[in-house]
């Protein structure tokens, strides 16, 4: 009877093997997926994956064996008793850009862009002849009388919008590269180095000169006068610079503000501009300087209807 027990009591020892189960992610362009790669999951245990889309991407899909789960940031494999695949896909995000002209000229590209988030999309302002730049608008704020616009490292949809104004003057801003139009005395050069905008600007030599245009008008109509001037150099003691308008009798109806180096530094561009009313069918606009000992440039030289 004892041995039949001590026989009963003989334990077997019998080798189980731990069932594991494999899962892959993978994650295209866009964006990664972690863990990555494949995993080693114990049977009836979970896994955890997480997507996150790179700078600039957004969570396209991800599909769990094959099957779309949609565009989720994370995903749990529980009581896993099988093999898996998880994969992540990813979009670049898109922007859009709207640009819109107003009579007078043209903005290319025009319409709406689509933008890739990131980038850039650059812009060109164009006015038709007889018109000069007004305004340029981005998202409804005011840059200036600008002929080119980058928008850069966009990550927001945006608008601009360029408006236009009618120029009286001919070849207002020498962008025809020379001085038709305009009748002058002194070394005045076409320049296209020092310009505010375009290619071209005019520079005006260190000593007595005049720059001057007959245009027409309607009498008793307002206009609106600007231009974009640059003093490049100074010596002490120099008056400073003004445009004017005269009648065809050479009588003064109107000035700028003087210009000097206290109100515009050397080497800045300065817009000034002021109003008139005409008096008669023609006017001149004139440009001159008597002393030595200044020198600058000038560009956009507009006399408009509307304002500017």
């Amino acid at each position: 009877f004892q041995s039949l027990l001590e026989a009963s009591m003989v334990m077997l020892s019998v080798p189980f093997a731990l069932i594991t189960y494999s899962v892959t992610a993978t994650a295209g362009t866009g964006g990664r997926i972690t863990p990555s790669g494949s995993a080693t999951v114990k049977s009836g245990a979970s896994q955890v994956y997480t997507i996150t889309p790179a700078a600039g991407y957004t969570i396209s899909d991800v599909k769990v064996d094959g099957v779309s789960v949609g565009a989720v940031a994370s995903y749990t494999f529980t009581k896993v008793t099988t093999n898996h695949t998880i994969a992540s896909s990813f979009t670049v995000i898109n922007y859009s850009v709207n640009a819109t002209a107003g009579t007078g000229g043209s903005i290319t590209p025009t319409g709406t862009a689509t933008v890739n988030s990131g980038t850039s999309q650059a812009y060109t302002i164009t006015p038709a002849t007889g018109s000069a730049i007004a305004d340029i608008k981005v998202d409804g704020v005011s840059v200036g009388a600008v002929t080119n616009y980058t928008f850069t490292n966009v990550t927001a949809n945006h608008t601009i919008a360029a408006s236009f104004s009618t120029n009286q003057l001919v070849n207002g801003n020498f962008e025809s590269g020379n001085l038709s139009g305009w009748t002058y005395s002194g070394s005045i050069a076409i320049d296209n180095q020092d310009r505010f905008t375009g290619v071209y600007s005019t520079k005006t030599p260190n000593e007595y000169w005049h720059l001057y245009q007959l245009f027409n008008t309607t009498a008793g109509k307002t206009y609106y006068v600007s231009a974009r001037i640059r003093i490049n150099s100074a010596t002490a003691g120099t008056s400073g610079l003004n445009f004017l308008i005269r009648n065809v009798s050479w009588t003064q109806i109107a000035s700028s503000p003087l210009l000097t180096t206290t109100n515009s530094p050397i080497g800045s561009w300065t817009k000034v501009s002021f109003s008139f009313v005409a008096s008669a069918s023609q006017n001149y606009l004139v440009f001159q300087h008597f002393s030595d000992g200044l020198q600058a440039s000038i560009d956009d030289l507009v006399v408009s209807p509307n304002q500017l």
